[in-house]
């Protein structure tokens, strides 16, 4: 008798990223759709007792009722349901098989529910959510900081989405990376940005599961596609976060859940049969028809759209302020959507939570053509989730300022602490074997740096390091509830002359270079070199170190006695102007007519 052998073979669903929702299906408050899921199966030859175990089927709950469940196998096949799965067993020998879930659902928004389900379980660590890891648990404190549960998650949410690129190139492997691969990577789809921002969250003891379903997208051509999200569980209440959409504390009703767990698992459908054969499932198919969509009018959040800046100068990078206010007596989950602008940089939605009667500024970076003629005048426009659209005006030509990156960035922080009515200003100093940051700081109440933290004493904050990474480590300066962290430098802002070359030794009629080590850790616009007597040198804007050499000639410094004085005049990110001074020797040997010149010139100016 033939040995009659096992064989499993696992139906796959490939999780995608998704950037864009479609604008009306995302803004209704609710969806009555059709849906349908076809598995198939086919081998070369007919194969015996063919069973599939299918876990990803639509799962009812409060945001989501499944009014219809029609079950049915061709060839013929023994159908049961269980909590978790659907086993099929077909009853005769195939070679095709086929399998069809047709049910009629009822999506609503998801802002959270109050089923508990052993939330503890959510809480390990697992093959791809590796909340152990030393560098994850580290990056969560850091991430996540100071404040509620929720508050931690949102951090850590908005960290993942702005850090961790969108990379289809791991959809090539059979499996997703785990978080620890993700990170290394900073880059994933949704099921790996989900499986990072999971990790992080166990890390701080927050129970999270891992979501899967379908989605709506414009963005692909099968439009209904499979995706994965997060849900956390905090004061009792398990709350959706999509780190891909940007929907944090909410899912819209596109959103339709097949499956939950405590680790990624691809095993949508799980095929047995007893044959020596082999079988080749199909890449299951999604159908979904929108039967009826729901509207709801609901309170715009936008209070006003402010450029910091109106006018600029082509290539510009022009920071748009969106102040947001909830108006209503519960917490706000919101989201900002750049919906019209010349281009963005970093990202084009930013989730948003506000607590009851809260107001807030959020930030976004439009970077303005690089040519061009004319004057133009672009429209720069934001949506929140209420689907109104808030508007406001930037003009640019080549007769206006231009705004860098850094200034942009600056305008930003500036506009932060004039909000907080807070200044600060840190340096460093080097001793025999450390380093001391001290930082003069108005209208705050307490500063940290790393995991120090002191009061603030009329004015002053001092910390002792033995190493510092200069630009990048930061102190964070506390008023009421706000943070914000300053950038620790060695030197003070302002523009220095860290280094000046003269030749030795010029003849009269002799030409040479003096070179010069500018050194800024703010950005310097408007720069010249001036030395008296000569033209104007004008100096290309920069931040950090600029070399700088400038062509002389001997006789320009004769009645000098050789000594070359300049200045350097430069506008600082306030726009302030401001001018730092330096000097060299330099010997001139200058003929009996040059000294003489020279001395006559000396007498007459005196």
């Amino acid at each position: 008798m033939k040995e009659m052998r096992r064989g499993v073979i696992v139906g796959v669903l490939i999780l995608l990223y998704v950037s864009f929702v479609s604008a009306g299906l995302e803004d209704a408050i609710s969806l009555r759709l059709d849906t349908e899921l076809i598995f198939s199966v086919s081998a070369d030859e007919q194969v015996r007792n063919l069973t599939a175990n299918l876990t990803f089927f639509p799962r009812e709950g409060i945001n989501q009722k499944v009014s219809l469940l029609e079950l049915s196998a061709d060839p013929n096949a023994d159908i049961w349901q269980a909590s978790e799965s659907i086993f099929i067993k077909w009853i005769d020998p195939v070679s095709d098989a086929e399998f069809r879930i047709k049910s009629e659902i009822e999506k609503s928004v998801n802002e959270g529910n109050r089923i508990a389900n052993n939330e503890n379980k959510f809480l390990s660590s697992t093959k791809f959510i590796n909340s152990n890891d030393a560098e994850i648990k580290k990056l969560a404190l850091s991430v996540a900081g100071e404040g509620s549960s929720l508050e931690k998650v949102m951090k850590i949410g908005r960290w993942v989405q702005e850090n961790i690129n969108y990379d289809l190139s791991s959809l090539n492997v059979a499996a997703s990376l785990s978080a620890v691969e993700v990170l290394e990577k900073r880059a994933g789809v949704c099921d790996e940005m989900t499986i990072l921002f999971l990790a992080m969250v166990r890390s701080l003891d927050i129970p999270g599961r891992y979501v899967s379903g379908l989605v709506y997208s414009e963005a692909f051509k099968e439009r209904w596609i499979p995706h994965a999200w997060a849900e956390v569980y905090i004061n009792g209440k398990w709350i959706p976060i999509d780190v891909t959409f940007g929907q944090f504390g909410w899912v819209d009703p596109t959103h339709i859940k097949m499956k939950e767990g405590s680790d990624v698992d691809y095993s949508s459908i799980v095929y047995r049969w007893y044959d020596a054969k082999k079988i080749k499932p199909h890449q299951p198919i999604a159908k979904v028809k929108v039967l009826e969509e729901i509207l709801e009018e609901r309170p715009a959040s936008i209070e006003e759209i402010i450029p910091l800046a109106r006018e600029v100068d082509f290539g510009s990078v022009v920071p748009v302020e969106v102040i947001v206010k909830n108006k209503n007596a519960d917490p706000l989950f919101e989201r900002l959507s750049l919906k019209k602008a010349p281009a963005g940089l970093g990202v084009r939605d930013i989730p948003v939570w506000l607590d009851a009667n809260e107001e807030r500024s959020y930030f976004f970076l439009v970077k303005i053509p690089e040519e061009g003629d004319n004057e133009f005048l672009t429209v720069i426009e934001v949506k929140d989730r209420s689907g109104k659209k808030s508007a406001s005006e930037i003009k640019f030509g080549k007769k206006f300022g231009k705004i860098s990156l850094e200034k942009a960035e600056f305008l930003i922080r500036k506009s932060e602490f004039e909000k907080l009515n807070a200044k600060i200003k840190c340096e460093t100093r080097s001793l025999e074997k450390k380093q001391e940051v001290e930082c003069g700081v108005e209208g705050a109440d307490e500063g940290c740096f790393e995991n120090e933290c002191k009061l603030i004493k009329e004015g002053r904050l001092l910390f002792e390091r033995k190493e510092l990474k200069e630009g990048e480590d930061k102190v964070l300066i506390k008023k009421e509830d706000k943070l914000i962290s300053v950038p620790v430098w060695f030197e003070q802002s302002e523009l220095k002359v860290v280094q000046v070359k003269c030749p030795q030794r010029l003849n009269a009629d002799e030409s040479g270079r003096i070179s010069l080590i500018l050194r800024s850790n703010d950005f310097v616009e408007n720069a010249y070199l001036l030395i008296e007597g000569l033209e104007p040198f004008k100096l290309k804007d920069f931040k950090g170190t600029q070399l700088v050499t400038l062509p002389i000639r001997g006789n320009y410094f004769i009645a000098d006695s050789g000594e070359v004085k300049f200045k350097i005049a430069y506008d600082n990110l306030e726009g302030e102007r401001s001018e730092v001074n330096a000097n060299c020797q330099l010997e001139v040997d200058a003929g009996l007519f040059q000294k003489v010149k020279a001395y006559v010139r000396r007498v007459l100016e005196d």
